[in-house]
Parts: C-alpha cells; structure tokens; sequence
C-alpha cells in the first residue's frame, strides 16, 4: 500500500499537480462543513417548529383556564352585587326609627344570614405545568412577565376572598349556636315562644347589628376584589389571543 501511494505522490509530482490536489482537497472540506451547517439549520428548524407547536398548544390552554376563570368570576360578581344590595337594604329598615324588636327578628328570620357566593380557586394549572417543565421560557420575556405578574399577584386575591368567605361562615356557625331556634320552622313551637319570653334583645340586636355590618362588608369586597381579578383576567386573554392572530 506504502509503494503506492509513493507511485501517485511521485506521478503528482512530476505532472506538477499539487496545487489541484490541494484545491480539490480544500473543496471537500468545504463541502463537508456546508453539509454540517445544513443538518445544522435543518435541526434547528425542526426544533423551532417543535417549539412554535408546544408554545401554540400552551396558548390555547391558557386560554381555556382564563375563560372557565371569567365565566365563574361574572357569576359570583353579580351574586355579591345582590347581597350587597340586599343587607344595605337590611341595614336601612333595621336603622329606621320605626323598628321594633320584632321587625329586627323578623328581618332576621327571613333573610338568609348564612348565604355566601359561590366561587372557585383560579385555573391555573397550565401556568404550574409552564414552570414545572420550564416550558415558561418559550414565552418572549414580555409575555413571560406579564403571565408570572398576573399568577403571582391574582393568587393572594383569590386568597382574600377564601378567608373572607371562611369569616362568614365562621360568623353564621356562631349566630346559630345562640339564635339558631329563631327559625319559620321553629316559630308555632312552644319552646321557641319560651326562648322568645326571654330573649336577651339588647345582646340580640347588638349582635344581628354586627352580622348586617360584616354581611354588607365582605360582600362589597367580595364585588371589587373580583373586578379587580376580572379586569386582569381579561388583560391577559386579550393578548393571549392577539398572539394566536
């Protein structure tokens, strides 16, 4: 094998052919590293397009979450407008210079005190599956921060209004507990009519005061809170859709 290619150097030699050995040499090379960018670009391509899919597919549920969150949002919205409407008008009649005791109990009987919006922790389990994974990093970075902003910053307003909610029921559970027999059903009874004899009205009335003044609170935070949450909600959904156009 040595003597042979002693034969060609020697043939190239004499013909005077090194330098097209050497062009042709080059030319290979180039031609090799032109294939290995190739395969390069055409592999980045594919992993843009991969990353273009997942990023389209995190949009759409994203957008998904968003949506159940301002269909249950509108919904407990015009049900704390209502109970806000409803004990300001309990507070207006008990306040009148009219009322007796027996319109306060009245007043007390026939509204429902233990009554409390119905409402929902946000969607967000798409957003927790972007920062799992670190798929959050396929959003460009204005889009990124505006999703973490919102997610870190709607959390603790949905927060409020749990607790909030849990002081109600928690204000309901004790109002029962020491009036709870002053109930429609309990009213032809002859116990309630004993219990009523000697109803402690000053403690009765100091402590229906108190629930038609929490009651008027919370449901009045209840309404501006999830505005609030509503308002960013539909921020976000609109330039999540303007990215799919």
């Amino acid at each position: 094998m040595i003597p042979f290619f002693r034969k060609v150097r020697k043939k190239m030699a004499d013909d005077n052919r090194p330098l097209k050995y050497l062009r042709y040499a080059i030319g290979e090379i180039v031609l090799v590293m032109v294939g290995i960018l190739l395969a390069l670009q055409v592999n980045n391509w594919n992993e843009e397009r991969k990353d273009s899919s997942k990023l389209e597919l995190y949009q759409k549920r994203l957008i998904e979450d968003l949506v159940k969150d301002t269909i249950a949002l509108n919904s407990f919205i015009d049900d704390s407008k209502t109970e806000t409407l409803r004990w300001l008008d309990i507070k207006s009649k008990i306040e009148k210079s009219s009322s007796t005791i027996d319109t306060i109990i009245q007043s007390f009987v026939t509204n429902n005190i233990g009554f409390i919006p119905s409402t929902s922790d946000k969607n967000d389990a798409t957003y927790r599956s972007l920062v799992s994974t670190g798929d959050i990093e396929l959003f460009e970075d204005n889009q990124r921060i505006l999703l973490m902003n919102f997610y870190n910053n709607v959390g603790p307003q949905y927060g409020f209004i749990l607790k909030w909610q849990d002081e109600v029921l928690s204000d309901f559970e004790e109002t029962m507990a020491e009036f709870g027999w002053l109930t429609k059903v309990n009213k032809n009874n002859l116990i309630y009519k004993e219990l009523r004899k000697d109803l402690d009205q000053n403690n009765f009335i100091k402590m229906f005061d108190v629930i038609v003044g929490r009651r008027t609170f919370f449901y009045n935070q209840y309404y501006h809170t999830a505005q609030e949450i509503l308002n960013e909600t539909n921020k976000v959904l609109d330039t999540l859709h303007n990215q799919l156009k």
